[in-house]
């Protein structure tokens, strides 16, 4: 099908609103297809990053604990229980 000129292009002997709608539509989904999941994937990644830090942190808190704060914790302990 030719078309004179590009309002006819445009207009599409009446059907061009529904053509050009079901286009803009199709681009959108693409669009949407590309966009979300590539957001998805940074959120993930950032809160992954984030409980990495967190754990590392509470594995050098671990490591850092005095011999004299865990035999005093331990002692306590001893106290509570008795005997």
């Amino acid at each position: 099908m030719y078309f004179n000129n590009f309002s006819d292009l445009i207009a599409m002997d009446g059907h061009g609103f529904y053509v050009w709608f079901a286009y803009a539509f199709a681009f959108a989904v693409l669009i949407y297809n590309l966009i979300v999941p590539a957001l998805s994937y940074r959120r993930i990644m950032q809160k992954l990053r984030r409980q990495k830090k967190i754990e590392q942190q509470r594995r050098v808190n671990r490591c850092y604990i005095l011999p004299s704060a865990r035999l005093s914790s331990q002692e306590t302990e001893k106290e509570r229980v008795g005997p």
